[in-house]
């Protein structure tokens, strides 16, 4: 084996191969940017564009490219985030523009048959300087992407990086701008520099001192959104507060930090928290070093099989647990109020919530047992008793309503992605219906975003059936994820929850401001209901108010509580202001 070819034991290089889909050359710049917009990390966008329907599926994957191929499937060229940046210094029109016309021709590419050694696909992509490598068959068809966050992540080096330094790799002269800089001149500062992002300082200050960050991601949201870039300035749209860290933190801890927040560059400042550099995914892809891989990938093998044997074990042991709870009744329901904002804030409705009291270790969070439940299977049984409590309660308030008694109009019930992928999940609903006597019309069904992506025409269909019902249907978490109103418009739902990040502090911070009321506006337009998640002051409540969202929920008017308790907002005079 040649030295350019070294391929560690216990590597399979095709675990760095992303899967796609294709997306036509006709397909529109805005429509590229309405998918990539939403997006985290560096792996290529699996989007299909479908002429008849003018709908778009997107993968579970992240995605910071797209691949572009012929009718007979052959691959003719790449768009990438960067290529986004140069539109809008550009100042192109994303409507009148196809990807076909702008997109980067003959990539360079990698037959699936010579992806036998990692660093020579790693190689080859420093070589050419590029973030993103297309596999393709003997024809040129692409079966997929290795990108250099791929490549990383099928290495897992945090073991190796623990030994180095920030301070090793670092770029020590980053970018910087004011916060009174107009965006078009950032588009055009990231084309000019081909840099991927700007750091924005304190311009009062004596020193840098970094105040926010803006991206190539950034960008290509901004232009989703179809915003103005000549009214906009960088203080509008920074991501603030910064994050930042010391050129002698660990890269094992620098990486940790850009996958748990979702971040590829990270500003380093020193003690005084002046700045000193910045650190990108770019500059923790060459730390790979293959002398340092050599033999003990080997050794880590074998104990990461025992680990994964002992975890299965543990996670059977697990969904035992979560059965017996199901089966002594430690599971319960919790509702949270909706309140709507322009109508004397009179209660809108409810949103049920799972909680299990555990007997010995007490409550246990959701965010522990849900995707437990999702992994075991156990929440197709989960969800089903979920469903059937809530249709019980809400028949009980019911035929409790009096002058003094008015119970909810409405109560939203969460339901995951393993639900609705079984194939009779609607005539289970219409059975747990019927036997409890609750009609279509009292039920919301909640969905996240990730759920409308899994599987565009079978969720379509499955909405098509549930709306027939009677029932409403809405989409959770907006903006989290992975879906855009430019392609939501296509399906048949009610009513759109913005998630809470864009909520908290959305008085004090103009980007997410920004961006929140561009959703509300369009989301009007559509004729969706908004209602406004985690909304924890009366600033923020009249925020909302001023850009006319519909509802509001969160701790300023109520906590989740039980059903004994919620009561007390059925009365008239619970109505807020």
């Amino acid at each position: 084996m040649s030295p350019h070819h070294y391929h560690p034991i216990g590597i399979d290089i095709h675990q760095a191969l992303v899967p796609h889909i294709p997306v036509s050359p006709d397909l529109l710049l805005v429509e590229a940017t309405l998918v990539m917009s939403k997006a985290r990390g560096q792996f290529c966008t699996r989007v299909q564009a479908n002429h008849s329907s003018n709908l778009m599926t997107l993968s579970e994957e992240a995605s910071s490219c797209v691949l572009i191929v012929e009718e007979d499937g052959y691959l003719i060229g790449v768009l990438t985030e960067h290529d986004f940046v140069k539109f809008a210094a550009q100042q192109v029109n994303l409507y009148e523009v196809t990807v076909g016309e702008v997109m980067t021709e003959n990539p360079i590419v990698i037959k699936y048959e010579d992806l036998t050694d990692l660093f020579f696909a790693y190689n080859l992509m420093r070589r050419h300087s590029i973030r993103h490598l297309p596999v393709v068959d003997a024809k040129n068809c692409p079966l997929g992407v290795v990108s250099m966050s791929s490549l990383r992540q099928t290495l897992n080096l945090t073991y190796f990086l623990r030994f180095r330094r920030i301070a090793e790799v670092m770029n020590y002269t980053p970018i910087v701008v004011p916060p009174h800089t107009d965006i078009i001149d950032i588009a055009q500062m990231m084309e000019r520099h081909h840099i991927s992002s700007v750091i924005v300082i304190d311009d009062q200050a004596v020193g840098l001192y970094p105040i926010g960050l803006v991206t190539e991601r950034d960008i290509v949201q901004l232009q989703s959104l179809g915003l103005d870039f000549s009214k906009l300035k960088v203080a509008d749209v920074m991501s603030t507060p910064v994050f930042c860290l010391s050129p002698e933190t660990s890269l094992a801890e620098a990486q940790l930090q850009m996958e748990s927040r979702r971040i590829r560059r990270i500003p380093i400042v020193d003690g005084e928290g002046e700045l000193v550099g910045i650190l990108s995914q770019s500059n923790l892809a060459q730390v790979l070093d293959p002398m340092e891989v050599y033999g003990i990938v080997e050794i880590l093998h074998h104990r990461v099989s025992q680990l994964e044997l002992a975890r299965l074990q543990l996670l059977q042991t697990q969904e035992n647990n979560l059965i017996k709870g199901l089966q002594h009744n430690e599971f319960e329901l919790y509702y949270q109020p909706q309140y709507n904002l322009n109508q004397a804030g009179e209660l809108h409705g409810l949103e049920a919530l799972i909680r299990w009291k555990h007997p010995h270790r007490g409550y246990i969070s959701p965010n522990e047992f849900l995707p437990l439940a999702e992994s075991t299977g156990f929440i197709l049984q989960l969800g089903e008793w979920v469903i059937r409590q809530a249709c019980l309660q809400m028949v009980s308030w019911q035929q409790q309503a009096s002058p003094v008694f008015v119970p909810p109009s409405s109560l939203s019930v969460n339901v995951s992605i393993s639900q609705l992928d079984v194939d009779n999940f609607v005539e289970k609903f219409e059975q747990i219906l019927a036997e409890t006597g609750c009609r279509a019309e009292w039920i919301v069904i909640e969905l996240t975003e990730s759920t409308l992506v899994s599987d565009v025409g079978t969720t379509v269909a499955t909405f098509q059936r549930l709306r027939q019902l009677g029932t409403r249907i809405a989409i959770d978490d907006f903006g989290s994820g992975y879906a855009s109103l430019g392609y939501v418009q296509h399906f048949p739902f009610d009513i759109l929850k913005i998630d809470r990040d864009f909520i908290q502090g959305i008085d004090l911070n103009t980007k997410t401001a920004t961006i929140a009321s561009s959703i509300i506006q369009m989301a009007h337009r559509l004729g969706l209901c908004v209602i406004a998640e985690g909304v924890e002051t009366e600033a923020e409540r009249d925020f909302l108010q001023q850009c006319n969202c519909d509802v509001v929920q969160g701790f300023l008017y109520g906590r989740p509580e039980p059903a004994q308790e919620v009561i007390r907002h059925f009365s008239p005079s619970s109505q807020v202001a």
